[in-house]
């Protein structure tokens, strides 16, 4: 889909958005980690989703998932890694320099990015799946539980994996109010399996500017593969930060938070996503975000839902980490019982956008196994009738929680 990394990295289209402590006001969320340790973790975790974009997006159609959730449990997991695994997998999530600093940073991150006020609420939660009487090491799980607020729970996958399967499930589906709900599927436990790290985010948000259903019109729209379908556009008048040049349309719809927004890069040329993202430089989307400004915009935006299933498995051993995944990886800082390797790393994600504002959800399993513009006067029409890309941020830290393209609606 995109032609190299750096094109949704300069778009700053991914972010962290790690741990899972519950809600907390906004003293709570205070951190003492300094702001250069958050915003290195951040960065980090930006350049991480941007090489995985580049292979998910290879397909081409609708994309959703959350680097956020993906970012969060990998870290978990990297925290027990050793010797050339650590380095393999510390390498593919760009986490340069002092690791515990790192993992302090996403742990940090995971706190202020917990939220929840009037018309919004954001909520990340952490949760080791341990098997009954395997020897976890203390420390690890120490530190899982005070950086990223992940308890361990026993189950029993060797007699009992299915059971197993559907507590974790369970679990993942009352984190995200029911919208994830099978995250590991059939097969995916078995009697080799020992833990399971698990990450879950859930986001619904009001629009600060809702639109008025009755202005909702049933519009075509132009899809990725040149055909024609009909949905409903959404349609608003008012003042939005806009930005725009020869290539593309770009416009931030502010959610009832202040906080939160949607950021839309829209194609000036119908059919033009694919030149959009292979003219996407550092210069281009940083001069976008700097000249957003209140501008007077009549937007045509769409319903829609989306909801995407896949391994990462293969992406991540392309990226530069196949050590993790077979018999020569090193987990010994989770546990000196028994070698352990990951067999499959699963994720799922889920957002509906409507007139009154936004749901999104997505949660990660890492299953471990033992081996066998200036203002105008005129209002801007921003017509979102073809494809374009989206991306659900926080604007103080800079994260972004979820990313996505709409190509082929259904």
């Amino acid at each position: 889909m995109l032609t190299d990394r750096r094109t949704l990295l300069k778009l700053a289209l991914f972010g962290l958005a790690c741990g899972g402590s519950p809600v907390r006001t906004a003293g709570e969320r205070q951190t003492k980690l300094s702001d250069d340790v958050l915003q290195a973790a951040a960065e980090t975790s930006n350049l991480f989703a941007a090489d995985l974009q580049k292979l998910l997006g290879t397909e081409g159609g609708n994309l959703f998932f959350s680097p956020a959730s993906i970012s969060a449990a990998l870290a978990m997991t990297a925290a027990g890694a050793e010797g050339e695994t650590r380095k393999e997998m510390f390498s593919v999530l760009h986490a340069s320099g002092e690791s515990d600093a790192w993992l302090r940073g996403m742990g940090g991150l995971s706190r202020l990015l917990n939220a929840t006020g009037e018309g919004y609420t954001l909520q990340m939660a952490n949760r080791l799946w341990g098997q009954n009487g395997f020897q976890f090491r203390a420390d690890y799980l120490l530190r899982m539980e005070e950086q990223f607020a992940a308890p361990l729970g026993q189950v029993d996958f060797v007699g009992a994996p299915e059971p197993s399967r559907e507590a974790i499930n369970a679990w993942v589906a009352e984190q995200t109010r029911d919208r994830i709900k099978d995250l590991l599927p059939a097969g995916s436990i078995t009697g080799l399996t020992r833990l399971v790290l698990t990450n879950a985010i859930y986001f619904k948000a009001d629009w600060r500017d809702e639109f008025n259903k009755k202005l909702t019109q049933e519009q075509p729209f132009r899809c990725a593969d040149g055909k024609q379908v009909t949905l409903p556009l959404m349609n608003l008048e008012k003042s939005f930060p806009y930005a725009e040049d020869e290539l593309a349309q770009v416009l931030e719809l502010p959610y009832k938070s202040g906080g939160l927004s949607m950021v839309v890069i829209l194609p000036k040329d119908k059919g033009g996503l694919s030149e959009l993202e292979q003219q996407l430089t550092n210069e281009r989307l940083s001069g976008w975000m700097k000249q957003l400004e209140p501008q007077s915009t009549m937007v045509f935006f769409p319903k829609f839902k989306l909801e995407t299933q896949f391994s990462l498995a293969a992406a991540l051993k392309k990226l530069g980490m196949p050590r993790a995944f077979d018999s020569r990886a090193e987990f010994g800082g989770m546990s000196t019982e028994a070698p352990l390797n990951i067999s499959d790393v699963v994720h799922k994600a889920f957002v509906e956008v409507d007139e009154q504002g936004t749901e999104a959800a997505a949660a990660t399993g890492v299953i471990m196994a033992t081996r066998a513009a200036p203002i105008q006067r005129e209002p801007k029409v921003f017509r979102a009738d073809h494809p374009f890309l989206f991306l659900i941020r926080h604007r103080e830290s800079g994260a972004v929680l979820f990313a996505g393209r709409l190509s082929q609606p259904k």
